[in-house]
């Protein structure tokens, strides 16, 4: 199965650890920050979690959240390389 026996046993005590309670606290904030303003994407939600919540985290942190949320932002920009009649 190629895992370890001490993760095995923390699996059957039914109990999660300290770092996954902690990224689902995390997940519940950042579903609170992304319903108030979609706009903002993952910079923006770790510079609110720091500065509202007082919870400074990685931005890498941040993104693994995010994107197991699903969490994006709303705001798209068009490439310029993929039109044609902009470059000639």
């Amino acid at each position: 199965m190629h895992i370890s026996r001490a993760g095995y046993y923390q699996w059957c005590s039914g109990r999660a650890g300290i770092r996954t309670v902690e990224n689902r606290r995390l997940a519940g904030l950042v579903k609170k920050i992304h319903a108030k303003t979609p706009d903002k994407g993952y910079r923006c939600i770790q510079d609110g979690l720091a500065r509202y919540y007082g919870a400074p985290i990685n931005d890498k942190r941040a993104l693994r959240i995010c994107r197991s949320l699903d969490v994006r932002s709303t705001i798209k920009y068009a490439r310029l390389a993929s039109d044609p009649q902009r470059l000639a």
